[in-house]
């Protein structure tokens, strides 16, 4: 009885120990696993974002990805509003960025950026401060017609 005991105990431990590492994965694994639906009303773009919370993820965007379904984009959030700057090194796939400050507006789009694999690439700083960038697939931000002032809503999955 006492063997049998023993052996219920060490698989429930073994069982929560990996449920929490399979929600660590989840939630903060290198920015993947949490996701958000984000849409720009009036403008009949609906996307599924990848989350970005971290200074890692911010640094890590999407480096290295050869490509970004037409519907996919990832968002990163910061903890405060700020004149944010992005460059293309590394990334493999041009993109829009667009800057949303914390009421949830578009205070700048960086259109057609093209990927940059040289030693030094120029950054790109929003025109007012942002708490949220949204990257997007190159054109996407025109074909819709996003401008400033246009709105973001956010639902976290």
């Amino acid at each position: 009885m006492k063997k049998f005991k023993k052996t219920i105990l060490l698989a429930i431990a073994t069982l929560a120990i990996g449920g929490v590492l399979l929600l660590g994965q989840y939630f903060f694994a290198g920015g993947r696993g949490r996701e958000a639906d984000i849409s720009f009303p009036g403008r009949d773009l609906s996307l599924r974002a990848e989350l970005s919370l971290t200074s890692d993820q911010h640094r890590q965007g999407l480096m290295k990805r050869k490509e970004l379904a037409y519907d996919r984009a990832m968002l990163f959030v910061f903890q405060e509003d700020d004149r944010l700057s992005f460059w293309m090194k590394d990334t493999l796939i041009p993109l829009d960025l667009v800057f949303i400050s914390s009421d949830f507006k578009i205070v700048d789009i960086k259109n057609d950026f093209q990927p940059c694999g040289a030693a030094v690439c120029p950054a790109y700083e929003a025109i007012a401060p942002a708490r949220y960038v949204v990257e997007m697939n190159a054109g996407l931000a025109t074909e819709k017609n996003l401008s400033i002032g246009d709105r973001l809503e956010i639902r976290i999955k």
